[in-house]
């Protein structure tokens, strides 16, 4: 069946189910019932037809399918929830069905985020769009917030003005029926999202999760005044509000820290370290780093250190070989930076080496040094020392404490060029 023809086939009939549950159990006018599920059916019907035939890939098609989902099972449950929220005078029924509308915008964030993120390269962005598909998850965990502060401030007031709650067995159909939806859910986008690796439906997939974890407590509210009497409805409410933030602000970090740009895990720098060095023209490699643009959108950048005394013409042929085997292996469109440098020959630039290694091992642990570079005589030297993150002296205090060390132990005319940078 057609992706098309297969939404829109469950859309109509979660359509008749809304309107069947809403006779059976709501009660409301028959025109009502009517204009409801209407309503329901052609705005799901409108963003099926709207985005069902017109996805550029398959990555596409499945995460506006998710989108798709989600709208509809939130619309649902929004709906039921808030009328009897309403009818029950429940507080976190209510806040629990606000948090559900909030879960519509997501959902209807991912189907545009995923559209837009799939647009193919242009003048403006060479790189693509991958990255609104990140931007749309920051947008999702915003909403999150906006929520959880909101049914937190009516919570609290709840807390100190408590009202009776009137409770029914379709009542309790709603929230368990809420609790499996959102199960079913999480769990799609969680799976979908570890699949097509993207971040935004993993998210997504935890905000849900919280959402089971919200519902629980409002069926927990309900239960505790039935059968004890006791008004919670507030506390119940707030705890709803303290899950919701929670989910909002782990995803605003997971987005955040993905858009500032995130460095490579120390096993994969190491792997395409040892992968570049099986050229034999290499020295040696630093300054790995992976831009992220999006879902298989990155640009790898690192500099390679090779004899200074190869042709570039050489240098060139080798080179470009060595950025196709990468894309291979990796998928990673490659920028190789090389670094010319010196193999020491003479006794003046082996002594010089010596003295820069022990001008690092005093200057503190864990420095090191690329691009070493000096003539035969000792009368220039230049290179670049790599500090940890977690050194504590500043760059220009370090590479002052070098440059006096260099000189104590060399020539003082000698003309140094020492670039500091962080690891």
């Amino acid at each position: 069946m057609p992706p098309r023809a297969f939404l829109l086939c469950l859309l109509l009939t979660s359509s008749a189910l809304s309107q069947h549950i809403s006779s059976s159990l709501l009660h409301p006018s028959p025109r009502f019932q009517k204009d409801f599920a209407n309503a329901f059916k052609y705005s799901i019907i409108f963003v099926s037809i709207g985005i069902g035939g017109i996805a550029i890939n398959k990555r596409e098609k499945w995460g506006l399918l998710s989108g798709v989902l989600g709208i509809a099972l939130n619309l649902a449950l929004f709906a039921f929830k808030y009328i009897y929220a309403g009818i029950s005078g429940s507080l976190s029924l209510k806040a629990d069905a606000l948090n559900n509308l909030m879960d519509i915008l997501s959902s209807a964030v991912i189907v545009f985020g995923f559209k837009i993120a799939a647009r193919r390269a242009d003048r403006e962005h060479p790189y693509g769009h991958g990255r609104m598909e990140h931007i749309a998850g920051l947008i999702i965990a915003i909403v999150i917030l906006f929520t959880g502060f909101s049914l937190g401030k009516d919570s609290i007031i709840r807390i100190f003005a408590p009202v009776p709650m009137e409770s029914s067995t379709a009542l309790y159909v709603i929230l368990l029926a809420g609790i499996l939806g959102k199960l079913a859910i999480s769990g799609f986008h969680f799976a979908l999202g570890k699949k097509i690796h993207s971040n935004t439906l993993v998210i997504n997939a935890k905000d849900s999760g919280s959402d089971v974890l919200a519902t629980s407590a409002v069926l927990f509210s309900l239960l505790a005044f039935d059968l004890w009497g006791w008004q919670i409805d507030g506390f119940a409410g707030l705890i709803v509000s303290a899950m919701i933030l929670y989910a909002g602000f782990e995803a605003a970090r997971e987005t955040i820290s993905t858009l500032m740009g995130e460095a490579l895990s120390a096993e994969k720098a190491q792997e395409i370290l040892r992968f570049v060095m099986t050229n034999e023209l290499i020295l040696g490699v630093h300054d790995i780093a992976l831009h992220s643009y999006g879902v298989r959108r990155n640009l790898l950048t690192l500099h390679a250190e090779v004899d200074g005394k190869l042709t570039l013409s050489a240098l060139h042929v080798e080179i470009d070989r060595l950025e196709r085997r990468i894309m291979e292996q990796y998928g990673y469109k490659t920028l190789i930076h090389v670094d010319p440098v010196l193999v020491c020959e003479s006794p003046a630039q082996i002594a010089l080496r010596e003295i820069v290694e022990q001008a690092l091992q005093d200057a503190g642990e864990g420095l090191r040094y690329t691009d070493f570079n000096c003539d035969k005589d000792g009368g220039y030297l230049y290179f670049d020392v790599y500090a940890p993150y977690e050194m504590k002296i500043g760059g220009g205090e370090l590479r002052d404490r070098i440059s006096a060390y260099i000189h104590s132990k060399w020539r003082k005319d000698v003309q140094l060029g020492i670039a500091v940078n962080r690891y």
